[in-house]
């Protein structure tokens, strides 16, 4: 076949576009540029590429919630300062040889600075506002401080799984609290058979289902423990699975179950289908020498609960002191009568209407509250330590961040001073709470600091990974290009050579 000019021509060009082509496919970037180039690596880019945007969010959260946390503390910091130097006045005032004429300005400018600080904003947001964070949170009223916001607490994720709480509502830190005082001791109630599964473990309760019980001579019995509502209910069913098995109440607190009738010999307690009455009662397991014994029971109290069935009590009982809103003697209450719990609760909320006794959420103990506001203290009289056994002995004081402010301005208008050292109590009260609110945020603050260098590093890393795997070896494409380079030139340069031959060429 003859080749002609044209053919010559188109062949020479298709080498050179291949020249310059091969050159052109060299990226000096990117060693992956599309999917076949290195399928591996390219799924490996995919999935560091969406972790590195998810950490960059991460990173974007933690540095607003850093920001937010940031402002707070730094607000906190100063309500801080204001009630300090209002204790300050408190106690200047309260000193029979000091002035109080300047005292009411002073005090009217710290008023006006908390209230300030609790409605900073920042960047149109309010810091204490909770989720209403376009609402001024504090109102200052003829009846006092009003607060507008709600209870809402905001986070945000900084990391897969993980939040961060970056806010505290203004009802937090400000809001009124009456009095309420926490017993001290757990009043531990003995169990006996008749106690009901719904009171054990402070009152969470057992919801009983199957049990696989093994006695030493290896007979198996499943026993069906659902439906039972006493502890008798199911000392009755698993004796009638295992006859020669005893269920006993070691110290009216734990369950014991063992096999006399094969000394020497373990059994084993297993739950089934799934249950957990075993795991709960603590007797799951292997019983050596043919004996389990259970967790303590710990059952919860009632108002039914007698006294007598109360660890440590000495009945009857005696007389306890209670001393309301500072009063200098404490009125007696004599709980001698009191048989129940209920008869102990029905005693002091009689005596007392300004306080409110009840079981604590526990089951464990009893509580007092104070209602509207009161301070009260429960003491023992001379010679008798009944509060003390009761684990009722203390003193609390309400907790009004601006009404005590407010109660100490009028205080000390009337030249009231037993009022106002009255008022130092919860001035100290609410200055811890603060105290506490500021520590809480803190730690919060360096959470976010800590999330935020781990975040940094993790960057890093994934930056590094995804370079080491998708970027090129720069020296090895330059000597590519440069390879590829010469190829092309020359190509170039011998199409140019052999264009400027003439007819003279072949003569």
């Amino acid at each position: 076949m003859r080749v002609t000019q044209t053919m010559w021509q188109r062949s020479l060009m298709s080498s050179i576009n291949r020249s310059y082509q091969r050159m052109a496919d060299i990226d000096l970037r990117r060693r992956i540029v599309k999917a076949s180039d290195d399928p591996a690596g390219t799924e490996q880019l995919v999935r560091l590429r969406t972790m590195l945007s998810h950490n960059e969010l991460y990173q974007k959260n933690v540095s607003s919630a850093s920001r937010w946390l940031s402002y707070t503390e730094n607000a906190l910091n100063s309500v801080t300062e204001s009630y300090r130097a209002a204790r300050d006045i408190a106690l200047a005032a309260s000193d029979d040889t000091n002035a109080l004429d300047s005292l009411n300005e002073q005090l009217d400018g710290i008023i006006q600075s908390i209230l300030h600080d609790a409605n900073t904003n920042q960047g149109g947001r309010y810091l204490f506002s909770g989720g209403m964070s376009g609402v001024v949170p504090f109102t200052e009223t003829t009846s006092g401080v009003v607060y507008n916001g709600d209870e809402t607490e905001l986070s945000t994720a900084i990391s897969s799984g993980l939040s961060l709480r970056y806010n505290v509502p203004g009802s937090e830190i400000f809001g009124p609290r009456e009095a309420h005082h926490e017993g001290t001791l757990d009043w531990n109630p003995e169990a006996n058979w008749n106690t009901p599964l719904a009171r054990l473990f402070d009152g969470n309760g057992l919801e009983a289902g199957l049990v696989r019980i093994t006695d030493g001579g290896g007979t198996v019995a499943v026993v069906d423990l659902s439906g039972s509502n006493s502890l008798a209910d199911i000392r009755d069913r698993i004796q009638a699975a295992q006859p020669g098995m005893v269920v006993d109440l070691t110290d009216g607190e734990r369950l014991e179950i063992r096999d006399p009738a094969h000394p020497g010999e373990n059994i084993l307690i297993e739950d089934v289908q799934g249950g957990s009455t075993a795991q709960v009662l603590g007797l799951a397991g292997t019983g050596m020498n043919g004996t389990l014994i259970g967790r303590d029971l710990d059952p919860s109290i009632d108002d039914d609960t007698p006294l007598s069935e109360l660890r440590g009590f000495d009945l009857p009982l005696g007389s306890i002191g209670v001393r309301i809103d500072g009063a200098l003697e404490a009125t007696e209450l004599d709980l001698s009568g009191a048989v129940t719990v209920g008869d102990l609760r029905d005693a002091f909320n009689a005596a007392f209407p300004e306080l409110d006794a009840e079981i604590a959420a526990s089951g464990s103990r009893l509580d007092i509250h104070g209602t509207g506001f009161r301070t009260f203290a429960i003491e023992n009289l001379d010679g008798d330590t009944t509060a003390e056994k009761l684990g009722l002995l203390g003193a609390v004081t309400p907790n009004r961040p601006f009404g005590v402010l407010y109660d100490l301005k009028e205080a000390i208008e009337s030249d009231d001073r037993d009022t106002v050292r009255a008022l130092l109590p919860e001035l100290d009260a609410v200055l811890d709470r603060v105290l506490n609110v500021r520590a809480s945020a803190g730690t919060r603050l360096n959470l976010a600091e800590d999330a935020q260098s781990t975040l940094a590093a993790r960057n890093f890393t994934m930056t590094e990974t995804i370079s080491e795997i998708g970027d090129v070896d720069m020296a090895e494409a330059l000597l590519m290009y440069q390879s590829a380079e010469s190829v092309y030139q020359t190509s170039l340069v011998l199409a140019s050579n052999i264009y400027q031959l003439t007819l003279a060429n072949y003569l």
